[in-house]
């Protein structure tokens, strides 16, 4: 599905608004599938994508130049947030909704910038 949905916007777009193509993703898989159809364009020059997951396939690709960062994430926190909102729902109760995940601000290397926002 993913590759799908990419290739028929690919298809859609006129070669001029392609070129230089960057691809942030949620996850490694969904990156890679992209990044994928992506470069089997002709009138893409160059692919640019991520991922947040840091799994073997993903490190590779940084290794061979297919892909330029990979973010991990601590799964454990996903984890347990998961874990806390199934125990209230369990209970008739309702999580309390943050609309944020602070991961990135929780953890990032001491010195680090946050990213800016768009």
């Amino acid at each position: 599905m993913r590759r799908n949905i990419s290739e028929s916007n690919l298809t859609a777009a006129p070669n001029s608004a392609k070129g230089v193509c960057y691809v942030l993703s949620p996850n490694d898989q969904t990156a890679r599938a992209i990044g994928d159809s992506f470069a089997a364009d002709k009138a893409v020059t160059k692919v640019l994508h991520d991922g947040q997951d840091a799994d073997r396939a993903s490190i590779q690709y940084i290794i061979d130049g297919q892909a330029v960062h990979d973010g991990p994430k601590d799964v454990r926190t996903l984890v347990a947030d998961a874990i806390n909102t199934a125990t209230l729902y369990l209970q008739g109760k309702v999580p309390p909704q943050t609309n944020t995940y602070k991961q990135w601000q929780d953890r990032r290397p001491r010195g680090s910038r946050r990213p800016s926002s768009p």
